[in-house]
């Protein structure tokens, strides 16, 4: 897979001389469905289960009108690891649902991130290049086309969370899809489109971001994309972690954020 974006201009300008080389452009909609199919789902009350169809007898034996606040998430370039299901259970224990979208479920392009030997060759890199980010796009769009059809989701408390490589197609994303979005140790590199309430926090002392040199991962270059939009609020926590909400201070923003959001009193 060829580099697109900054890094990749550099790199075709660099292999000019050797090569016609040129960045390859990968369809993102390729058994997109299988990172809803695979999705890993909380909903409150219910024991977790892995499999679509055990998760979907559950549910159907919810009395009739249930319905939950829902957060859909998507992870970052390590998946739904440990990290992940920590976040998950942040919200899914403050009485939200939570649909995690699974983006390794297909064939994907890889991050470099991944490498913990990787560093950015000139400390400003976009940390995922163009098809990467129109991979997690289409994820992003194929969720919000499926939950609509989920009747036990409560369609007015919809709300939006990425991490880390997931943050950019959630910042990214344009128009009011929810009803506001959390983006956690990661930037917008690929622009800031939502235009409702979204809540972006880092831990200060980031050590992925200073390890890998990949300083357009920081939430602080969504102020600037967004042009210091009004409906961002940027919230740096102490401590060193890639993902801030995990700290007591993030945990405690995140919470609050949500339920200042929500409509109705279920969550709380």
């Amino acid at each position: 897979m060829a580099l697109c974006g900054k890094a990749g201009r550099l790199f075709v300008l660099l292999a000019a001389a050797f090569s016609a080389a040129a960045c390859v452009t990968m369809d993102p909609t390729v058994d997109v469905e299988l990172t809803w199919d695979q999705a890993f789902v909380r909903v409150p009350g219910l024991i977790p289960v892995s499999l679509k169809e055990q998760r979907e007898r559950q549910i159907a034996e919810l009395p009739p009108g249930t319905t939950f606040p829902t957060v859909i998430y998507m992870h970052g370039g390590g998946g739904l690891s440990p990290y992940a299901y920590k976040d998950i259970k942040i919200v899914q224990k403050a009485g939200f649902a939570v649909i995690a979208l699974n983006s390794y479920a297909r064939t994907r392009p890889s991050n470099p991130g991944n490498d913990l030997n990787y560093t950015c060759p000139h400390g400003d890199c976009w940390a995922i290049d163009r098809n990467i980010f129109n991979f997690r796009n289409a994820e992003l769009k194929y969720a919000l086309e499926q939950v609509r059809l989920l009747p036990w989701v409560d369609q007015n408390n919809l709300f939006g969370w990425g991490h880390s490589e997931g943050t950019y197609a959630m910042a990214a994303y344009p128009g009011a899809i929810f009803k506001a979005r959390i983006i956690t140790g990661g930037g917008c590199a690929w622009g800031f489109a939502a235009e409702e309430p979204t809540l972006a926090v880092i831990a200060r002392n980031d050590a992925y971001v200073a390890r890998h040199r990949l300083k357009h991962t920081r939430p602080s270059t969504c102020k600037k994309k967004s042009g210091n939009a009004s409906n961002l609020t940027y919230l740096e926590v102490p401590g060193n972690t890639h993902n801030g909400a995990q700290t007591k201070a993030g945990k405690k923003a995140l919470k609050e954020f949500l339920y200042s959001h929500i409509t109705s009193a279920k969550a709380k």
